[in-house]
């Protein structure tokens, strides 16, 4: 290691894990520099120089995430670790892709957390970045717009790197699952703001009672249980760009304010006492058809016009099968970093499967799909008999009863299951699948609740009801 004191910058709002930490650095000798607020540990760490960020995931101020998205902006960005009590591969994934060194589950084992950070500090003394363009270089070394090979995405890339030379307002179309925010990684990358910062917000997932908030920020005691003051996601984007996934479940109310911070790039606090500038430039997208929801009174017109400067429809992933096989590897390759473990391989069979498949859930799916059948193969070869059971049965692409990968040529028997109906009856056995579809849905497509209604095709507020009645929480 550098004979440097190295420069640790430790973030997380609970102040027992910030002194385990910092005894934990203290014992290889490092003093760290602790913050349990991320805003005043960002202004600690673009003063520079820093060697490494060890940052918690949720924070109140500001997400771990969003501190990544502003370190990237960096021009010498430190390495980032995230800390996590709520760590799943899904989670590791998405923050090595964004461009973090590590990832660490609390409660963490001192011998691992101290190895994690030896790398890193390693990385950084030889001048390793990893966080350069968003990407982590240590996972693949290929960029968004490589991964594919279908003439249509590769015309999808060539208008997404005409439309960043701009500030025009870019509108992204297409089925859930199918790129939208690769693609609007790849604007932000390619345009005059990519050493800003880059903030996604998904205007679905907020309650509608909080999402003023996070989206324009609060001051303190702006309401009850506003106990400091919190910076919303507008502010957070100056100098970058804001991406406004499922744009089409904004509130009324909230595309008012949408369209004035638009037309004045000035927001509002809750709370607060006069405007706040921000310079960001908007990219947004939606599965839904907005022309539609003009006509029927559900989107406001003058916004629709605002937002849809530069419309780019991305297409299903059952319409370009030339992009799985290369998803696919690039999904094998991550996940095998995350979990550090050996990288496998499908097998040719397995393969075809997946290409069979029509993927109502597209390239999230098949990510999900690919972690399944990594986690239920035992060996290096991913075979057809590893693959999710939808997969399998779809189309006569079930792996028969020996499961091999030799028999997968002939399609299994349909065998009809002998029902066991419980206690209740009928009604607790309708329940109890109704129950079981529900969270398989949540858990196959990582809690993203517009692409859970397209697949059981039914209304929000029928999923939330059921989801209530069920007693079924995100974990």
């Amino acid at each position: 290691m550098n004979t440097k004191a190295p420069i640790v910058v430790i973030v997380d709002d609970e102040p027992g894990i910030l002194e385990v930490q910092k005894a934990t650095l203290e014992s290889l000798g490092i003093q760290p520099l602790c913050f349990n607020d991320p805003l005043k540990a960002w202004e600690r760490i673009r003063q520079g120089p820093v060697d490494l960020v060890i940052t918690d995931w949720e924070m109140p101020e500001m997400t771990g995430l969003n501190l990544l998205f502003k370190i990237r902006g960096l021009q010498n960005p430190p390495q980032v670790i995230f800390l996590s009590g709520f760590g799943n591969v899904s989670r590791a994934v998405q923050a090595l892709v964004e461009g973090a060194t590590d990832f660490i589950e609390k409660p963490f084992e001192p011998g691992a957390y101290q190895k994690a950070v030896r790398d890193a500090l390693e990385r950084s003394h030889s001048g390793e970045s990893h966080i350069s363009g968003g990407k982590n270089k240590a996972v693949a070394d290929r960029a968004p717009e490589t991964v594919i090979a279908s003439a249509a995405m590769k015309r999808i890339f060539e208008t997404a790197r005409a439309a960043a030379a701009s500030d025009a307002a870019v509108l992204l179309l297409g089925e859930s699952g199918t790129g939208k925010e690769v693609v609007a990684d790849f604007i932000h990358r390619q345009s005059r703001r990519a050493k800003g910062p880059s903030i996604k917000v998904n205007c679905g997932a907020l309650p509608e009672s909080l999402i003023e908030s996070e989206l324009f920020g609060h001051e303190k005691g702006a309401f009850t249980g506003a106990d400091r003051r919190r910076i919303g996601r507008f502010e957070l984007a100056n100098g970058g760009t804001l991406f406004l996934d499922e744009i089409g479940e904004l509130p009324a109310a909230m595309q008012v304010k949408l369209l004035r911070a638009l037309q004045e790039k000035t927001i509002e606090r809750v709370g607060g006492e006069g405007p706040v500038a921000s310079d960001f430039r908007l990219v947004s997208a939606t599965n839904k058809n907005l022309q539609e929801e003009v006509a029927e009174e559900n989107f406001r017109e003058d916004l629709f016009y605002r937002i849809n400067v530069v419309p780019i429809r991305i297409p299903p992933l059952r319409q370009r099968v030339e992009d799985l096989p290369p998803l696919a590897a690039y999904f094998l390759e991550i996940l095998a970093k995350a979990s550090k473990a050996p990288l496998k391989e499908l097998h040719p069979a397995a393969l075809e499967a997946l290409k069979r498949f029509h993927w109502p859930g597209n390239v999230r799916q098949l990510r999900n799909a690919i972690e399944y059948a990594v986690v239920m193969s035992r060996d290096r070869v991913i075979e057809l008999k590893d693959l999710p059971e939808d997969v399998l049965h779809f189309q006569g692409t079930a792996a028969p009863a020996g499961g091999g990968a030799a028999e997968a040529g002939s399609a299994a028997q349909t065998v009809a299951p002998r029902v066991v109906v419980p206690e209740g009856g009928l009604d607790a056995l309708l329940q109890s699948v109704e129950k079981d579809a529900i969270e398989t849905s949540l858990i196959r497509h990582d809690w993203e609740i517009q692409t859970v209604l397209d697949e059981l095709k039914i209304s929000r507020s029928r999923l939330y009801d059921r989801m209530k009645a069920y007693g079924i929480k995100r974990p």
